[in-house]
């Protein structure tokens, strides 16, 4: 897989420049240990696991790959883990790992402490998202062995073994709020966009009203996401007369805002390059240009204008 990064710099008195995006490639990881039930194994194999409402039933196996079932946890959060067996018997015992540091082994701190089973030969347990975890794929491994109370994440045992994917997620926040004019960070508009949730709406402080935020690099919108300023005292963005503004990707409702000094060259210029839904109500465009012609944004989706007075002042 490839990751990609940029570089922020932030001075003492809050000026904000970053880096072209950066990419380098993952170097692959190990592969898991070998674990299986042995094949003596006679009823007591697993046949149900649910984490939180998500759940995978399944038949007789010594070992199972499902990793591409995928179950979901937002960061930060918890969701019971149930490993449900045929038939069980009282020496049965049920184990749980996730490879949280992602290094290719299931280590003693990523156990999941699991219930005896009860009788409906169901155990149960607490995934949860350590707070150094970042949203991605981690490797669950559960296994049910007969006679083996201290069993470990590899080898053979009476029993099962069954492997899935644990997919963390960002959190997302809830009525997003921009109140700096950094390009990045905690509360400028970037940072807030990244943190909202879809169908938002990010709005911007009071102290800002009739501020201008200088842009040093497009701003990505991979969300359906609305932006509103302030009625009679617009938020200004500048695309500093060297890149768009917007890259809408999906969805975009903009309110009381101006955008302005947004240059690129052909033939994707002016303040918003639109690829999907782009809703405008009391925005103004003032001195957008493709290359040197007036361009107040380009439209590859839809475009709707609402009440209210939006312009283009070239």
């Amino acid at each position: 897989d490839s990751t990609y990064f940029r570089v922020y710099a932030v001075s003492p008195s809050n000026d904000t420049t970053e880096t072209y995006r950066f990419m380098y490639k993952s170097i692959n990881k190990p592969p898991y240990c070998s674990a299986a039930g042995s094949s003596g194994t006679g009823s007591d194999w697993i046949n149900r696991v649910k984490v939180g409402a998500d759940e995978k039933t399944s038949a007789q196996s010594t070992y199972s790959d499902f990793t591409s079932t995928v179950f979901s946890i937002p960061q930060f959060q918890s969701k019971q883990l149930l490993v449900r067996l045929n038939f069980g018997f009282s020496q049965d015992r049920a184990f749980a790992w996730v490879d949280w540091n992602q290094s290719g082994f299931f280590d003693n701190g990523e156990a999941i402490a699991m219930t005896a089973y009860n009788g409906s030969y169901e155990a149960s347990g607490l995934i949860s998202v350590p707070q150094n975890v970042i949203d991605g794929d981690y490797r669950l491994r559960v296994r049910n062995a007969y006679n083996a109370p201290n069993a470990g994440p590899c080898g053979n045992y009476s029993g099962e073994v069954e492997d899935y994917t644990i997919r963390v997620v960002s959190a997302c926040n809830a009525n997003p709020m921009v109140n700096n004019l950094n390009n990045a960070y905690f509360g400028s508009l970037r940072q807030e966009l990244a943190n909202a949730c879809p169908n938002d709406t990010i709005h911007i402080t009071t102290t800002l009203v009739g501020d201008t935020l200088r842009l040093y690099n497009t701003i990505i919108v991979n969300k359906e996401i609305s932006i509103i300023g302030h009625n009679g005292n617009n938020f200004t963005f500048s695309g500093e007369n060297k890149i768009n503004i917007f890259q809408a990707i999906r969805p975009l409702f903009l309110e009381n805002l101006n955008l302005i000094n947004a240059v690129a060259a052909a033939p994707n210029g002016g303040a918003i390059v639109n690829y999907s839904n782009l809703s405008l109500k009391k925005v103004m465009f003032e001195n957008n240009k493709e290359g040197t012609n007036d361009k107040a944004f380009t439209n590859y989706g839809n475009v709707t204008v609402l009440s209210g007075l939006t312009e283009v002042k070239q």
